[in-house]
């Protein structure tokens, strides 16, 4: 199964609370089960404005993003990494 997930923060560079431990833990998890995982967070420092790289299976794109807020967040980053994501009837938003 293909999988993403879209946090705020992610170990290592954005290792500023729970939620980027937990969001690791489950991709991990996720990829050592044989998924095909993808996390979509923030870039912590200044650089490029996407950079991709592969962590434990794990394929972790980090952008810049002006937003601090969870939601917009969200909706910015999946924006920005697939611009055809739509919701399907369901409400589940498919990234193909």
């Amino acid at each position: 199964m293909n999988i993403c997930l879209v946090s705020q923060e992610y170990p290592p560079e954005t290792a500023r609370g729970g939620i980027g431990t937990q969001t690791w833990n489950k991709a991990k998890s996720l990829s050592q089960l044989g998924h095909e995982v993808h996390v979509l967070t923030c870039a912590g420092a200044e650089g490029p404005d996407l950079r991709s790289e592969s962590c434990s299976g794990v394929m972790v794109h980090r952008m810049q993003t002006p937003v601090q807020c969870a939601g917009l967040l969200a909706r910015l980053l999946l924006g920005r990494a697939s611009p055809n994501a739509q919701p399907d009837e369901s409400g589940k938003i498919r990234c193909d």
